[in-house]
């Protein structure tokens, strides 16, 4: 099998594959291909060397012929760019054909090539296929060998290197992957304490509130709610700006934040309006929580040696009532307290 240069060792017709595959017209390995391997294509060509032609000019991918006459057309046109790149099954023999009206001399003509030993056959076939026999070491081909296994020895170094540079980036890739893992671990963090907690004060929100009471109340056997509103606060902005309000705020959030229960969950409700949830409590001890932060208000919470006071109106959750219900009632004792005088509790019933 005959191929272009850069085409690989084909071990057998089988290894064609999707290459294009000439063929001489008329000729026996012809037919062979078409009967043993009938799923590779083929085209025809008038002559072994059409078909050479065809390969050397890229109109064929590879062709099969004897190696004697193959030879005989690769060194008469100088068909450098091709390659003997594998053996079909057929091998040639030395054989000899007549004309019909001389087949009587065919006896004679074999008797004579069975004749010749094989010393003789030898040499017959170096005389035309080129081929010479060396009975002493290729050194040419062993420097040819060693050139080869140094080159690749350099191209496997080349390549280890190549591997270790990348494997170099590839862990500076993933630690820069990690850091920003750990940002963007650090950034979801913060917005998520971000959207449930109030940014003055660092209490939780109304969304968070009402998030937390609905994970709270579906278990809990009793639950209350406190809603805590700082008196008079409108006139602390007046009286001393914006500024003295919103410390007045910080300082109202800490002293609930250091008074109430692990338990409970504190949230800013809106303004200056605070709300208290109450898990697993009874409304006795929810009243007693309120009246707590009443007298620590009275006595912690100041500024600019103004006294801060604040009204607290409660509720206790009731079976199958809505949540928003019970704030409802718990704002409306607010609202009594604040009518009682402020600086009160007020429960609802």
């Amino acid at each position: 099998m005959i191929s272009r240069q850069y085409e690989p060792f084909l071990q057998s017709i089988d290894y064609i594959g999707d290459r294009r595959l000439g063929l001489i017209s008329g000729y026996r390995v012809t037919e062979f291909v078409e009967t043993y391997y009938p799923d590779v294509e083929f085209t025809l060509w008038n002559s072994e060397k059409e078909a050479l032609l065809a390969v050397s000019r890229g109109r064929s991918d590879v062709t099969i012929a004897s190696m004697l006459s193959a030879n005989s057309y690769i060194a008469a046109a100088r068909l450098d760019n091709l390659k003997i790149s594998g053996w079909a099954v057929i091998e040639d023999r030395l054989s000899m054909g007549v004309r019909h009206e001389l087949a009587h001399l065919l006896p004679t003509i074999n008797e004579a090539l069975d004749s010749i030993d094989h010393g003789q056959r030898l040499a017959i076939y170096q005389q035309w296929s080129n081929v010479k026999i060396v009975h002493e070491p290729d050194y040419r081909m062993i420097r040819r060998f060693i050139a080869g296994g140094a080159l690749v020895l350099a191209l496997i170094g080349i390549y280890l290197f190549g591997v270790y540079r990348f494997v170099q980036r590839l862990k500076r890739k993933n630690e820069q992957l990690e850091d920003l893992r750990a940002k963007l671990q650090s950034s979801n963090t913060e917005l998520e304490y971000i959207s449930t907690h109030d940014p003055l004060i660092d209490l939780f929100n109304r969304h968070h509130f009402y998030s937390e009471m609905q994970r709270r109340t579906e278990h809990s056997d009793e639950t209350c709610v406190l809603v805590i509103d700082l008196d008079h606060f409108k006139q602390v902005n007046d009286e001393f700006g914006h500024g003295a309000g919103d410390e007045s705020l910080k300082l109202f959030a800490a002293l609930l934040r250091e008074h109430v229960r692990d338990s409970d969950v504190v949230a800013r409700w809106g303004g200056e309006e605070f709300v208290v949830l109450c898990p697993h409590t009874s409304p006795t001890a929810a009243k007693g929580l309120a009246e707590r932060l009443l007298e620590v208000v009275r006595k912690d919470c100041r500024i600019q040696g103004k006294p801060i006071t604040c009204s607290i109106g409660g509720a206790q959750l009731i079976e199958n009532e809505d949540i928003n219900q019970c704030l409802e009632r718990a704002d409306q004792a607010l609202y009594v307290a604040k009518a009682e005088g402020r600086d009160r509790f007020h429960w609802a019933d």
